[in-house]
């Protein structure tokens, strides 16, 4: 935008009055009489010699005197023929003194004269003049003293003036990377900074501290599942980065949970504000590059009761789970009829004693905030509750009030919804054999346990995909999470190297001992089992809580299910690998019981044909169920002891 000064303070202004500045007009432009070479000083081997000082100084003088008579002098500035010919008294002493050291100087003032000019007389071709002969001046004399001031009244006209930001960023990048000892070198840091972080102007390596390929790229931010009190936002690096959180100030009476990545980099393209969809609980997410090796990410929430954040590997990414406040509890009404009987296949589950290791973990994780301080999970403590048996008759004692699981919460209340998550799909096809893919196998199973599941438990099914498209695996626990979902089942296929291996396992979320639990989640997570190893911490924290034990009733209940439900049909028996625990990604932070299933070995011929069979397939659907129902009556039961 070209800026005329009319009584105010021009940026045209501003660029003289620093060259003004630093070259003051008695000293010659910086210099001194002492400093000017006479017609006896050898200025290049070919043995030329300036003319005679004192007539290329006078000359020069002349020039500068008849410069400052135009700024002080209205009447003589008010034609133009008068700014003419000042640029001609100057433009005389660099043809005829090309060598001398005042020429880079007088090519300077023909500049000065011309953004007069412009400044005056509102003519482009003067602006256009003068920053032709700022280019000439920093290419003929680039290690002349006026080099970076040059580049940065360059930089300054085409940002100002020129409305061209990137230009602009070039001539202070030059200053930045080829002059970082000159009096410029700051305010064309500066500059830099300020394009940056306003208009994504990629900084050079010499502000950065190191290039952008040493450095973690953070890749453009994503967020799944946002809901009035729910989002997950994933943050994605090129590798393991450090990182801090906390809350920034309220702003428009909104939330704002900040995380900084330290020795990290953001593509211009991929900084700046985006809007949430919808109306959910996040408004807003901002990407910058907060300075030239840290990157802020702030997510904008209308309000944050509670927030979690943790990072995964292969790739590196940082998982924040954040809920909103008014999030209700599962309803407690006992109005409400409890869930119906077992009657598929007219086989009866029975619910198995409790184990000290599935002993109750009470409570509901508590968020507190005060100010800007991080917000923080309370770790819920274990009941009292040690095993399922039927504790020894005492006269005249009332059994002590333990707090209620949450899948006794689910017992008295209404099964609302089930979350099913056909596994992989899309880019992902899952294990594969002879044509076979995992991901279309898993597909048709949940589209025929969906109607089963909705017509013996009266409740509402949810697909985290019903078609052949890829998802990643934190928007599969995301997408539960934000449907408030009472139970999550995620759908998988096994493999192996060995073509015998065979059979149904079931597992639940926690730390992994058993090497092919490991192998299985490793496979899963497309992750190694090395890197599994390395998640003991995050692990330890995660499975802190009280779905773990209730995943771990829920697995058990439909394993049983499905392997004497599937003797006594007449399916041929198959193989049962139990239940197994293992640090599957998808399960993770999974806001209700969650449990995964091997249905079948793909790698095995046997397994193949059978998880293929539209009559087994209906079988297994409804066994599945059978478990399900099973584990809502034994809530039941073990509440009304």
């Amino acid at each position: 935008m070209i800026r005329h000064a009319s009584g105010c303070f021009s940026s045209l202004s501003l660029i003289l009055l620093v060259f003004l500045i630093f070259f003051p007009p008695s000293t010659g432009f910086g210099l001194s009489p002492d400093n000017i070479p006479d017609k006896n000083t050898n200025h290049g081997s070919d043995g030329d010699y300036a003319p005679d000082k004192q007539t290329v100084e006078s000359r020069y003088d002349q020039g500068k005197f008849y410069f400052n008579q135009l700024q002080d002098n209205e009447s003589l500035a008010e034609n133009r023929d008068n700014w003419l010919k000042c640029i001609n008294i100057f433009q005389s002493i660099y043809l005829n003194n090309p060598t001398h050291s005042l020429a880079p100087a007088s090519l300077y003032m023909i500049c000065r004269t011309r953004l007069r000019m412009f400044d005056r007389f509102h003519d482009t071709a003067d602006l256009d003049a003068a920053i032709s002969q700022l280019q000439n001046l920093v290419n003929l004399f680039p290690n002349s003293n006026l080099a970076d001031d040059t580049l940065f009244a360059l930089g300054q006209l085409y940002l100002d003036n020129k409305n061209d930001r990137q230009q602009a960023a070039l001539y202070f990048s030059r200053i930045v990377g080829e002059y970082a000892g000159g009096d410029m070198y700051t305010l064309a840091s500066q500059k830099m900074q300020q394009l940056s972080q306003e208009f994504g102007v990629a900084l050079p390596d010499s502000i950065l501290g190191r290039a952008p390929d040493k450095l973690n790229t953070i890749f453009p931010v994503e967020y799944y599942g946002s809901s009035p009190n729910y989002v997950r936002v994933v943050v994605r690096a090129s590798g393991p980065a450090t990182y801090k959180k906390g809350l920034l100030a309220r702003k428009s009476g909104r939330s704002r949970l900040y995380i900084d990545f330290a020795d990290s980099y953001i593509a211009p393209a991929d900084r700046g504000k985006i809007t949430a969809k919808g109306k959910g609980l996040l408004r807003s997410i901002t990407s910058e590059q907060k300075t030239g090796d840290s990157v802020r990410v702030v997510a904008e929430t209308n309000n944050i009761e509670h927030y979690e954040i943790y990072s995964l590997p292969d790739p590196f990414r940082v998982i924040v789970d954040i809920r909103g406040k008014g999030k209700g509890t599962k309803s407690l009404s006992k109005s409400v009829p409890k869930p119906p009987p077992a009657k598929i296949g007219e086989v009866v589950v029975a619910s198995p004693a409790l184990t000290q290791g599935e002993a109750e973990v009470a409570g509901v994780e508590k968020a507190k905030a005060k100010g800007d301080q991080d917000l923080a999970p309370t770790v819920a403590e274990p009941s009292t509750e040690l095993t399922g048996e039927k504790p020894p008759a005492v006269a005249d004692t009332t059994p002590p009030t333990k707090p209620l699981s949450l899948a006794q919460q689910l017992a008295m209340g209404k099964v609302t919804k089930i979350v099913l998550d056909p596994g992989h799909g899309g880019k992902d096809p899952g294990a594969t054999r002879a044509g076979l893919k995992e991901k279309d196998v898993v597909l048709v199973v949940a589209k025929r346990l969906k109607p089963t599941l909705e017509k013996e438990l009266g409740c509402e099914v949810a697909l985290t995909r019903d078609d052949d498209r890829f998802l990643s695996v934190e928007e599969r626990t995301a997408f539960a999470n934000a449907q408030d979902a009472d139970l999550f089942l995620s759908l998988h296929l096994n493999a192996h190297a060995s073509s015998k291996a065979r059979g149904f396992e079931t597992y639940y979320l926690s730390l992994a001992t058993d090497p092919e639990a490991m192998r299985m989640a490793a496979l899963e997570n497309a992750t190694s089992p090395h890197q599994l190893s390395d998640l003991k911490d995050i692990l330890s924290s995660i499975t802190k809580n009280s779905n773990i034990d209730e995943s771990a009733r829920l697995a058990r209940l439909v394993n049983d299910a499905v392997i004497k439900g599937t003797a006594q049909k007449g399916g041929g028996k198959i193989k049962n690998h139990g239940v197994k625990k293992a640090p599957f990604f998808v399960l993770m932070k999974a806001g209700m019981p969650a449990i995964l299933l091997e249905m079948a070995f793909i790698s095995n011929a046997d397994d193949a044909k059978r998880i293929t069979s539209d009559d087994y397939v209906n079988d297994l659907t409804q066994h599945i169920t059978q478990g399900i129902v099973a584990y809502l009556n034994s809530n039941t039961a073990r509440l009304e002891r």
